[in-house]
């Protein structure tokens, strides 16, 4: 493989960061790719999830995002990665929601996306009777999704305190997750809620989290403060080992 060759240096540029954690040397790479290919809208995406990621370079990261946006103003994925940045570290929520409605106009039918937009119509906009629809929808379209079926699952127990119904989903979604690292996290979720808020699951749902986080898995920077107040105020009976396990 020729030094210059770009396919090359952007898989070596991905090892280098999501394996290896050599962070100045992937940047190394990423920067080389740009100036190799600098109209490549997929090398330019990934270095801004790199730069707002990994070195935390807001500023930069946007600057990335408009630019590959610019270059390919129809690429779902790009634009969709644009919302959540907007969204979880811009706090610009109009604009994101923008950047959401256009994903799911480009793509209706596509499940990850809706049921990112569900989330954010759950958990930012508060909207709920909206984020029941597109949940719905986004399991409708792909049933297998157990990370849409888990957010579902969040989303009754937040929302509406429908333990029961909550409790089916979860239920579905461990039937549905798979053994690779984000499956393994969607069920270190579903455990969660299950040792959060049902009484039978408690000492089953102790040792499964344990086990999880023994075996390195971790929770992908979600929030379970809600999920802390409400087992709380039903007077779970560890309530810092709650705390302790969202870490």
């Amino acid at each position: 493989m020729e030094p210059e060759d770009a396919a090359f240096i952007g898989n070596y540029a991905i090892l280098l960061s999501d394996i290896r954690k050599d962070y100045d040397k992937a940047e190394d790479y990423y920067k080389k790719l740009i100036e190799l290919e600098p109209d490549n809208a997929a090398f330019i995406g990934n270095y801004a999830i790199f730069l707002s990621d990994i070195r935390k370079d807001y500023d930069k990261a946007e600057e990335y995002y408009k630019k590959v946006i610019e270059l390919q103003p129809d690429n779902e994925k790009n634009i969709g990665n644009y919302a959540i940045f907007l969204s979880d570290i811009r706090k610009d929520y109009d604009k994101a929601e923008d950047y959401y409605q256009k994903v799911i106009e480009l793509q209706p039918d596509n499940a990850k996306n809706i049921g990112k937009y569900a989330i954010f119509l759950s958990d930012i906009r508060k909207d709920y009777d909206r984020a029941e629809e597109y949940y719905k929808k986004a399991i409708e379209l792909k049933p297998e999704d157990a990370n849409n079926i888990c957010n579902y699952a969040h989303h009754l127990i937040i929302s509406k305190h429908d333990f029961e119904n909550a409790q089916k989903y979860i239920d579905q979604a461990f039937l549905k997750v798979g053994k690779d690292n984000e499956s393994l996290a969607v069920k270190a979720e579903l455990w969660f809620y299950r040792y959060a808020h049902y009484k039978k699951w408690y000492k089953e749902g102790e040792h499964a989290l344990e086990k999880l986080t023994t075996e390195g898995t971790k929770s992908i920077g979600w929030n379970f403060d809600q999920h802390i107040e409400i087992a709380k105020n039903n007077n779970h009976p560890n309530i810092q080992k709650l705390q302790h396990s969202q870490t």
